[in-house]
């Protein structure tokens, strides 16, 4: 099976109104915190997860400076924004694919980069997530929220059920 190909990738305010178009997008990567316990008569350490996260950040960079992603972005204390990536893949039989990222994000703020006459005028930054949901095809594949209340819902499945039953959540 040859994977499938990103074609576009554009950004969207919460207002639903275009940002511009995003030449690379990394989205936050979910990455089970780990505590390491060694006891006696054990030979190495086990890892333990705990149902929490390393912080997740999604980076992303246009390949110019708008303006509209200048205004958008709010760096006061405690202050968060919408934001939605879609992007269209398409698999090895031709079939387009939609993907829609869904976003709450404390933004970092744009990063210019270098100004060198010649070159391409781009915008980085990098954000915490408070909240993710990805749709593929119209079917919501995972749902993330840092909570409180902790949301974790991957294909349907949620993660948190029994630990937030434990809890009388």
């Amino acid at each position: 099976m040859i994977p499938e190909i990103f074609l576009d990738v554009d950004l969207y305010s919460e207002e639903d109104s275009f940002i511009g178009t995003c030449e690379t997008l990394t989205p936050p990567k979910f990455i089970p915190k780990v505590h390491t316990l060694i006891g006696s008569n054990m030979l190495w350490e086990a890892r333990v997860k705990n149902f929490r996260f390393e912080e997740p950040e999604l980076e992303f960079e246009m390949a110019n400076k708008t303006i509209q992603f200048m205004r958008y972005t709010d760096i006061r204390p405690g202050q968060t924004r919408l934001f939605t990536a879609k992007c269209a893949t398409t698999d090895d039989n031709g079939k387009l694919h939609g993907w829609v990222h869904e976003y709450e994000v404390s933004f970092g703020g744009p990063d210019f980069g270098g100004l060198k006459p010649g070159d391409a005028s781009k915008t980085k930054s990098k954000s915490d997530v408070i909240y993710y949901k990805l749709t593929r095809d119209d079917v919501v594949e995972a749902e993330i929220r840092r909570g409180p209340p902790a949301q974790c819902v991957i294909g349907k499945v949620d993660m948190l059920a029994e630990l937030n039953k434990v809890m009388g959540r």
